[in-house]
């Protein structure tokens, strides 16, 4: 019984979090990037619309994990890596999403 608890609690911090994820995709992309595009042009307005992501998606991977629904370790070498390529290892978004929101520029 216990089990099945805990297993409906994680499907609904999941579906909430992807909601919380999608609201503000939506948000970003139909209020916040237009607005900015009315500002600003050129490599200010490509900079500031990345920025703009990767803090979403680092406060996306911070609510993945306080939930803990996810853990992510060893992430303090991460903004040490310059010149390489990195390679996500299997088709999920959430490796995109840590990747973009972890490493910064």
């Amino acid at each position: 019984m216990q089990n099945n608890f805990i297993k409906i609690i994680k499907v609904l911090l999941i579906f909430t979090e992807m909601v919380i994820f999608a609201c503000g995709a939506v948000v970003i992309g139909w209020v916040i990037f237009p607005v900015l595009s009315l500002f600003l042009q050129g490599s200010q307005k490509r900079r500031a619309f990345a920025r703009i992501i990767r803090k979403s998606w680092a406060f996306f991977i911070w609510m993945l994990e306080v939930s803990g629904l996810v853990k992510a370790n060893n992430v303090e070498q991460l903004p040490k890596i310059q010149n390489k390529i990195i390679a996500a290892s299997h088709p999920g978004f959430l490796d995109i999403v840590f990747l973009i929101g972890l490493i910064p520029n």
